[in-house]
């Protein structure tokens, strides 16, 4: 069952505290790898020693509060999807904990599988357009590498992409069945087995993008095609709040342009607020494809937005989808053009930085001489 138009304004204004909370622990945690410096976003580079590869047949990586890794395998022989957990931080091997049935999603894949931020909830889009598609819930108590876990709720919503905002609000973007238009949904789960829907952004560009949310509660909306691809904007949790008492915000009037980058998906933040976005604009006019972008969080919304670029495979109309570890403080990049293949990037440890500056002082003594 589902319900409509429950979300109270107040809350919402509120719904990013417990997500700020979880990465500030996470960046604690003894286990922590890297101290990236102020200027991280200038230092992150690839690092080829860290590279792996997932299990076969499995993607859709995403992080635990751990910092360990979780992916999804499709298990064709038994129908299923299977859930994998990282059997221990940085071990890179992994374990079934439970799996769902593949009946519930599109032929071709779910739209989504995403983890709620304390783990007890995993959200899966359905990936059908029309009136009937559907975002699954599963509490993830129930799973088990004995069979497949049958949804604990479902809403009716349309579903491309999603973004926990806390363990009870999941973020969707996905088109209208009736318009074809994009939007963005809040999903409420306050009520574990009757989620509610509140649409709270129309007409989000020429197709279904990302969306994010900052440690601040703004949430980021993307166009994924057409004459505006790559734009991202951004709405304020005032914003939202309004929408959930007065109907949806308009993308292009009441977004505030933070960047206009690939085709806005794979959204995501870093510890110092520097946004991630993936994809490419594989199939239009613009060019803007075969990397993975980085924008400084001081440019966002500025004139000129500062944008690195990263092309590990180097390979022509390649997109990434990319997974920040806020514990590790590593960006994960994965691309259909490398199947199973994980590029780490990454801060260089002291370490490695040291030797690097050794060498160069080495280097600059001999030219001296």
């Amino acid at each position: 069952m589902q319900q409509t138009r429950s979300i109270c304004p107040s809350r919402f204004l509120s719904l990013h505290v417990g997500q700020a909370a979880a990465v500030a622990l996470a960046a604690g945690v003894a286990l922590h790898a890297v101290d990236a410096s102020a200027d991280a976003f200038d230092e992150y580079g690839l690092q080829p020693d860290r590279a792996f590869s997932l299990p076969a047949n499995a993607g859709g990586i995403q992080v635990l509060a751990d910092g360990r890794i979780a992916a999804v395998r499709n298990n064709a022989t038994d129908g299923v999807y299977e859930i994998l957990y990282e059997d221990a931080l940085g071990s890179r091997t992994f374990s079934e904990v439970g799996s769902f049935d593949a009946s519930l999603v599109a032929s071709f894949g779910p739209s989504f599988v995403t983890l709620s931020p304390d783990g007890q909830t995993l959200a899966v889009g359905d990936n059908v357009f029309g009136t009937l598609a559907e975002v699954l819930f599963f509490d993830t108590s129930g799973f088990s590498p004995s069979g497949p876990t049958v949804p604990s709720a479902t809403a009716t919503v349309a579903n491309f992409d999603a973004a926990w905002i806390d363990n009870d609000t999941l973020a969707v973007t996905g088109a209208d069945a009736s318009t074809f238009t994009p939007q963005a949904a809040l999903v409420d789960l306050t009520n574990p087995t009757v989620p509610t829907v509140d649409n709270v952004v129309a007409d989000a560009g020429g197709a279904s993008g990302g969306v994010a949310v900052d440690a601040d509660g703004n949430l980021y909306v993307g166009d994924g095609f057409g004459s505006t691809v790559g734009v991202i904007r951004r709405f304020t949790p005032s914003q939202i709040a309004s929408a959930l008492v007065g109907g949806p915000l308009d993308f292009a009037t009441e977004g505030e342009l933070v960047a206009d980058v690939l085709s806005a998906a794979s959204l995501g933040f870093d510890n110092e607020g520097n946004l991630h976005v993936g994809g490419g604009d594989i199939f239009g006019t613009s060019g803007d494809v075969d990397y993975w972008g980085l924008v400084d969080a001081e440019s966002l919304a500025t004139a000129s937005p500062v944008v690195r670029q990263f092309d590990p495979i180097a390979l022509p109309f390649t997109g990434y989808s990319v997974v920040f570890n806020p514990v590790l403080e590593q960006f994960y990049a994965t691309s259909g053009d490398a199947p199973g293949e994980v590029f780490v990037y990454q801060v260089p440890e002291p370490a490695t930085a040291a030797l690097i500056a050794i060498g160069l002082l080495g280097a600059l003594r001999r030219s001296r001489r």
